[in-house]
């Protein structure tokens, strides 16, 4: 979105063209020789990561000088596909590889924290005999802190009784949690919102509900369960601050499958 007229004449640092002017890129450029050089850029955008990549072909001008030519490509979506593609393969090996010892939820936690880092995450084993989820892993900057100081105990091990869930005003079914559930909890713009009492299971006091999106300006919540074979083990609750939402859905569902099936397998 800049004119021809806006950076003609000017040096790149002078001109300050997104990715183009970033040190790293700038790097590469004066470094140049006689060699054509094509090499990975990862620029932030507003809180977005993208990713491109640069020629850099070494160019003598119609009167003789010298320069260079740079052609950029939006490797964004390759580069995406790759990451995820390899963070599946790594957990699949680990989760298989994963002792019995070892806390499983507080695992799955940690490597959705990997996919998306600014979310905060708790995840959830449900007893199908007595009809109730019970927190099992918090992961998140400060989030387990910060719970613990709002709730005035520990959430990890704390018990939320589901007897009315799939009843009215709820209504959830099985089917419900196989796919990722988005809530908006908070609109700046007067928008339709959900109640995170509700999504608590009216479990949590509706002032302390209040508190957690504040203190952790908490505008999404994404839901999604741990279900395999028809089979709940548990539920996967991630936050998502103001201006983020969550990438990458069909990998987080893909990596709750392979958690689904090693749940499954521990249980058997």
């Amino acid at each position: 979105h800049r004119s021809k007229e806006e950076i003609i004449g000017k040096t790149p640092e002078e001109a300050n063209i997104p990715v183009v002017s970033t040190p790293e890129a700038l790097s590469v450029i004066k470094n140049l020789e006689r060699e054509q050089v094509i090499t990975d850029l990862r620029y932030r955008n507003d809180g977005q990561d993208l990713f491109f990549q640069m020629q850099v072909i070494p160019t003598t001008f119609d009167d003789g000088e010298k320069g260079c030519t740079l052609v950029l490509e939006d490797i964004t979506e390759r580069k995406k596909y790759v990451r995820n593609m390899e963070f599946l393969a790594r957990t699949a090996m680990e989760l298989v590889d994963l002792p019995l010892e070892a806390n499983i939820y507080q695992y799955i936690a940690e490597r959705i924290i990997e996919i998306a880092p600014k979310a905060y995450v708790y995840v959830q084993s449900y007893d199908e005999v007595h009809n109730q989820f019970s927190i099992r892993a918090i992961a998140g900057p400060e989030f387990h802190e910060g719970l613990i100081a709002l709730l005035g105990r520990d959430p990890i091990g704390m018990v939320l009784p589901t007897a009315t869930v799939f009843e009215a005003p709820f209504e959830v079914s099985l089917g419900s949690f196989f796919k990722t559930r988005e809530f908006v909890v908070r609109s700046d713009t007067g928008g339709e919102t959900d109640s995170f009492y509700d999504i608590c299971f009216q479990q949590i006091p509706q002032g302390i509900c209040d508190a957690i999106l504040d203190r952790f300006g908490i505008e999404r919540f994404y839901c999604t369960g741990l279900i395999w074979e028809n089979h709940l083990f548990g539920l996967v609750g991630i936050f998502m601050p103001k201006g983020e939402v969550l990438d990458s859905h069909q990998t987080v569902e893909s990596f709750i499958r392979q958690a689904s099936i090693a749940l499954a397998q521990r249980m058997t």
